[in-house]
């Protein structure tokens, strides 16, 4: 049978960031044995939150991919290149980078040194509440994972640009109608 078991902890870093962790499977990664680190998270329900994570393994191909996901919907938003994780054992040192322009950076040290596995501008998850770790598995491999060495270094992001009106209508002598170009603080 297939289980999942979660770890998280509180975490505002989101901007100008980095997360870098290292991460041992004792076995060869599959579409039923892989781990899902959330470097941005809007909840401890991984099923349920806005986050960004790296994912090792989870199929055929071997691969650590970084992921955007926002409501139901999952987006690749960069991958290695095929069999990367394909050993009877890994050992990873993995780098997530965030700029101030958004660019995501994902990083990989399989030996002796980080190389660059790809870039991507996403600006849509721009808050964090949490990091985790989300391990799925067979019942043979449930003691199998291990993170460690976790280093989280950035800023929480500060929204500096104040909300324009685009549109405003009189209702009645009393009441006026204002739509705003995002959402509005209730304080």
């Amino acid at each position: 049978s297939n289980d999942q078991s979660s770890l998280f902890t509180h975490s505002t870093t989101s901007w100008n960031a980095s997360w870098e962790f290292s991460v041992a499977l004792t076995f060869n990664p599959s579409s039923n044995n892989y781990c899902r680190i959330y470097i941005m998270s809007s909840s401890t329900d991984p099923s349920n939150s806005s986050s960004y994570y790296v994912q090792l393994g989870g199929n055929s191909s071997d691969k650590i991919s970084l992921f955007k996901k926002a409501g139901n919907s999952t987006t690749l938003l960069v991958e290695s290149a095929d069999d990367l994780l394909d050993k009877p054992r890994v050992d990873v040192r993995i780098r997530v980078e965030r700029d101030s322009i958004g660019a995501l950076k994902l990083y990989a040290d399989t030996s002796s040194s980080f190389f660059l596995i790809g870039q991507h501008v996403d600006n849509a998850i721009l808050t964090s509440s949490f990091f985790g770790w989300s391990c799925h598995y067979t019942s043979t491999r449930s003691d199998r994972f291990y993170l460690d060495s976790i280093i989280i270094s950035g800023n929480e992001y500060i929204d500096s640009i104040p909300p324009q009106i685009t549109n405003a209508q009189f209702l009645n002598t009393n009441s006026l109608l204002l739509q705003f170009d995002e959402k509005l603080n209730d304080q």
